[in-house]
């Protein structure tokens, strides 16, 4: 997870009127050990392109709810993804 990500979360928060430290976050990295990149990559791409498919329309909606995510420095990706 890029960094930037978690400063936008915390400037949306204060922006809403919230305490950032009030609210928790996690990560959840995707790992996969093979010895043969191609194949391995074979056998998880559905999976791992499926976790992340959603992405777009959960920020569409995080857009339309809360302003602060597309007034935010990287609200870009959010108006062009409306």
């Amino acid at each position: 997870m890029d960094v930037a990500h978690y400063a936008v979360y915390r400037e949306a928060l204060t922006a809403a009127g919230h305490d950032p430290t009030a609210f928790h976050t996690a990560i959840n990295p995707t790992i996969f050990v093979t010895e043969d990149p191609e194949r391995g990559w074979a056998e998880i791409k559905e999976h791992v392109l499926f976790q992340y498919q959603p992405l777009p329309r959960v920020v569409r909606r995080l857009a339309a709810t809360y302003p602060a995510v597309t007034a935010s420095p990287r609200g870009a990706a959010a108006r062009a993804l409306s």
